[in-house]
């Protein structure tokens, strides 16, 4: 009855979505592939470069959920 998360619409947070996206395809491959000895160190750099965006993005999202079940429930 709520529907999907991906029907939201997130133009307003389009620019921390993109750079997320491209963090993610960079780096995840990066650590998937890297020397077991150099992972801890890939990995901080990866979270480290990735927290703001997936912040922003995350919070926006939450929100955007959070719109969407007031929505259904003031019906």
């Amino acid at each position: 009855k709520y529907g999907e998360a991906w029907q939201i619409n997130y133009d307003p947070v389009d620019t921390e979505h993109k750079k997320f996206l491209q963090v993610q395809d960079q780096r995840l491959p990066e650590l998937i592939m890297c020397d077991p000895a150099e992972f801890d160190a890939k990995w901080d750099a990866f979270v480290e470069e990735i927290a703001p965006s997936a912040k922003a993005f995350g919070d926006y999202m939450q929100l955007a959920v959070l719109r969407e079940v007031v929505k259904v429930l003031d019906k």
